[in-house]
């Protein structure tokens, strides 16, 4: 049984302000490698349900007096968004409360915090270290994939089977124009710009693929078209666990990256344990993420 923190007011108020001060400033200091890419959308419910639909294909010719044609606004596929919840804690005991004057306090609670962010960051590259396994979109199909389903008919690519090259990059460029349709068969809308995200060895070779002026790795003088035609920004994630793996993702809203957050990253008000007089230290989050849609992404795990 835990003692409640109203019965121990001043103790319990110093330590959770330091708990609380250290994970705020550890959360500041660590930037968030995920959020950047994915739309993120609070959720209020154990799951969220995201349902496509299919529109309206082209408008046919029609001669004077002749009857209109109608078509029918189809039920497209669906995803579910469950929530998963993390927990962790620690006891800061009544040993150290006496000795520490909250130095070890403060480093576990830095530790902890540090460890929900990790947590965080490894499940959100899910989408990409699973998306030729596990990790499926809408349509039941994995992430990356030549035959992904549209509702109306046809199929579309999201997947280079190469590890990154130049050319590599100008096929997942192309894909973008050819093979990202919506599920009534339309072109997807162009997008502003691209993120090129790569594991840290793959680094420079990215830098040199987007930035040359030149093309990149040849003697010849032409110039760099996927520098001088396209916004790409190169975006570095260490939890990519393939070193070989790569995506270039939409800017803005124009992915299927998407995220739920049901309970935020919440440090647990401190509890005193009546036992052994233990403070239990604790932080919680419920959250999900996944893909809506494949469309606005092309990736590969490496070839």
């Amino acid at each position: 049984m835990a003692q409640t923190r109203g019965l121990f007011p001043a103790n319990l108020d110093n330590v959770q302000k330091v708990v609380f001060s250290v994970a705020k400033t550890t959360m500041k200091k660590k930037p968030s490698l995920w959020r950047p890419l994915y739309r993120v959308m609070d959720s209020d419910r154990k799951f969220e349900r995201r349902t496509s639909m299919a529109g309206f294909t082209t408008v046919p010719e029609k001669g004077e007096g002749e009857d209109f044609t109608f078509q029918t606004i189809d039920q497209g596929f669906t995803k579910d968004f469950t929530a998963l919840e993390f927990g962790l804690g620690f006891p800061y005991t009544q040993t150290m409360q006496e000795d520490d004057e909250y130095g070890i306090l403060a480093e576990k609670s830095r530790m902890l915090t540090n460890a929900a962010l990790v947590t965080q960051e490894q499940y959100a590259a899910r989408a990409h270290n699973l998306a030729t396994s596990t990790e499926t979109t809408p349509d039941a199909v994995v992430v990356y994939s030549a035959s992904h389903l549209l509702v109306k008919g046809g199929t579309g690519s999201n997947l280079v089977a190469a590890d990154l090259s130049r050319s590599a990059v100008e096929t997942a460029i192309a894909l973008f124009h050819t093979d990202h349709k919506s599920d009534e068969g339309h072109f997807m809308e162009p997008s502003e710009g691209y993120d090129l995200e790569v594991p840290p060895a793959s680094e420079s070779l990215a830098h040199r693929i987007v930035a040359s002026r030149q093309i990149q790795g040849s003697a010849d003088n032409d110039a760099n078209f996927i520098k001088d035609r396209y916004s790409i920004d190169i975006r570095v994630n260490p939890y990519f666990s393939d070193t070989d793996s790569w995506r270039l993702v939409a800017k803005g809203k124009n992915h299927g990256l998407l995220s739920y957050t049901r309970i935020p990253l919440n440090v647990e008000p401190v509890e005193k344990d009546i036992y052994n007089n233990n403070l239990i230290i604790k932080i919680r989050f419920r959250q999900s993420w996944g893909l809506d849609r494949w469309q606005g992404i092309v990736g590969s795990v490496g070839a």
